[in-house]
């Protein structure tokens, strides 16, 4: 397997922690050490569209050595989204139980996907698949036969 991705999404989430981008940039700065995460640059954090639009938010992101973290937030309807997507295993409750408490959630669902299934994680299994992969070709190849 590659590695975990946390998906959460946020409802009932206070307007002005949704809204503020600089509430954006600290959580962003600061969740990556919280989960065991190398940063590697600073967050990116901006508003989209015109505030009063329901669709308007705050999005941002940070690049972290295993992978990032991005969310997107809807002021409007008290809704963010938020992904974290690594090649190592981090503490997904953990994880889940800062959010709700930075965000003041009284909702909130959350999945966990395992991302490449078929990856492998080192050398001497990427020469088994590829190996096998290959038996497999030869076999059903028409050429083959």
């Amino acid at each position: 397997m590659y590695g975990p991705h946390l998906i959460l999404e946020g409802y009932d989430s206070p307007k002005r922690k949704l809204n503020s981008v600089g509430y954006i940039y600290r959580t962003l700065d600061e969740f990556p050490a919280l989960i065991g995460m190398t940063k590697i640059m600073p967050p990116h954090v901006q508003k989209h569209l015109t505030p009063g639009n329901p669709s308007w938010g705050v999005s941002g992101f940070v690049i972290i050595a295993e992978s990032h973290i991005a969310i997107h937030t809807y002021p409007e309807l008290g809704f963010f989204a938020l992904d974290v997507f690594s090649c190592k295993d981090f503490d997904v409750e953990k994880a889940v139980k800062f959010c709700v408490k930075r965000f003041g959630l009284t909702r909130y669902d959350h999945k966990l996907l395992n991302r490449g299934e078929d990856y492998p994680k080192d050398i001497e299994e990427s020469g088994r698949i590829v190996c096998g992969d290959r038996r497999k070709f030869r076999k059903s190849s028409p050429a083959a036969v």
